[in-house]
C-alpha cells in the first residue's frame, strides 16, 4: 500500500492538502514541519498520520521514513523577506537534498510546488524566483517521475501573499508600484488543492509542469481595486509610484536593513512582470468548477 511523505505540511498549502486529503489510501502518511502546530496535529489523531519533527538540512531525521512505495509532496519553502543565501540553502539545497534521499530510497513519485515565479524573465532581483527555479530543475534531472505545480497567487484567509495584497488595498490611497497594467491569475487555495489532489488520486506522474492558476486573469490594479472597493463601498484613489527608483533604493537598504523594509526589491515582481498561465490539461480539467474572484474575495472578507 501505499505511503506519503509531506514536508511543509503544516503550512497555509499543506494544513489545506491535510484536510483534504483521503488518508485511507495510503497505509502512512509523514508531515514533516520544522515547528508542528499542536492544535492541528491534535486534529489530525488517525493511526496513519505521523508528524515528524525536522527540516530538510537535516535528512538523518526523516530520510529513513522513504520506501520504494513513497510519494512525496514537496511543499516546503523559504519565502517572505528571509536573506537569499536562506532561499537557496532551503528551496534549492534542500530540494536536492531530498531529491538525493529519494533516489537512495527508490522512491518513484515526487510532486513538486514550486511557484509561477520560476518563470519570471526577469529574476536578477528576485532569488526565491531563481532558487524555486533551480529547485526545478534539480527535479527535472533527478531520474525520479515528477509532477511540477507552479501555481499563481493563492488566495484564502491565512495566504501570506494575500494578506501581503489585503494590507496595500485597506489603504485609504493606495500608493501602486508601477502602471497597475501587470496581469494576476489568484487561485483559491481549495482549487489549488482540488489541482493537487488529482494528481495524487490518479498516479499522475509524467514529468510534467502545470502552471495553475484560477479562471480569470485581471490587472493588479483592477484586483487591488476589487478588495478595496469589496470592503469600502467604493473605488480607491491611486497614485502610481515609478519602480525603476523603487527598485534602486530598496537594492541599496536590503542587505542591512531587509528585516525592517515593508517589501523586497523582489517581491515587487509582481507589480511588472505577469503571473498568467499557459493552460495545459490539468488547469483545463478543474478551471470549470474554480472560484472566480468575486466568490474568492466573499470567502476571506465576510468578516473583514
Amino acid at each position: 500500500m501505499r505511503s506519503l511523505f509531506i514536508t511543509g505540511a503544516t503550512g497555509f498549502i499543506g494544513r489545506s492538502l491535510l484536510s483534504s486529503l483521503d488518508l485511507r489510501a495510503y497505509e502512512i502518511v509523514y508531515c514533516l514541519a520544522r515547528r508542528p502546530l499542536q492544535p492541528f496535529k491534535h486534529s489530525f489523531r488517525s493511526e496513519n498520520v505521523q508528524f515528524v519533527t525536522g527540516s530538510l538540512e537535516q535528512p538523518e531525521t526523516w530520510a529513513p521514513l522513504l520506501t520504494p512505495a513513497t510519494t512525496v509532496v514537496h511543499l516546503a519553502a523559504a519565502t517572505g523577506k528571509t536573506a537569499p543565501e536562506r532561499y537557496f540553502s532551503v528551496n534549492t539545497k534542500g530540494t536536492e537534498s531530498l531529491l538525493s534521499a529519494c533516489r537512495k530510497a527508490n522512491s518513484k513519485n515526487f510532486l513538486y510546488v514550486s511557484s509561477i515565479a520560476a518563470k519570471f524573465p526577469d529574476k536578477r532581483r528576485y532569488p526565491y524566483a531563481r532558487s524555486k527555479e533551480l529547485a526545478e530543475e534539480a527535479v527535472k534531472r533527478s531520474g525520479i517521475r515528477y509532477t511540477i505545480i507552479r501555481p499563481t497567487v493563492v488566495i484564502g484567509r491565512d495566504a501570506p501573499l494575500w494578506q501581503g495584497l489585503l494590507r496595500l488595498a485597506r489603504q485609504p490611497i493606495i500608493l501602486l508600484p508601477g502602471d497597475g497594467r501587470t496581469r494576476i491569475q489568484p487561485i483559491y487555495i481549495d482549487d489549488l488543492v482540488a489541482c493537487l489532489g488529482s494528481i495524487l488520486d490518479e498516479n499522475i506522474f509524467a514529468d510534467e509542469t502545470f502552471e495553475v492558476g484560477g479562471p480569470e486573469a485581471i490587472a493588479i490594479e483592477d484586483f487591488i481595486g476589487a478588495v478595496h472597493a469589496r470592503m469600502s463601498g467604493k473605488r480607491p484613489k491611486v497614485i502610481h509610484v515609478p519602480l525603476k527608483p523603487m527598485l534602486s533604493l530598496l537594492g541599496l537598504l536590503e542587505p542591512g536593513l531587509r528585516h525592517v523594509l515593508p517589501v523586497t526589491a523582489g517581491q515587487l515582481s509582481a507589480f511588472y512582470q505577469d503571473g498568467t498561465i499557459e493552460p495545459n490539461r490539468l488547469f483545463r480539467r478543474h478551471s470549470a468548477t474554480m472560484k472566480r474572484i468575486p466568490e474568492m474575495l466573499n470567502l476571506v472578507l465576510n468578516d473583514e
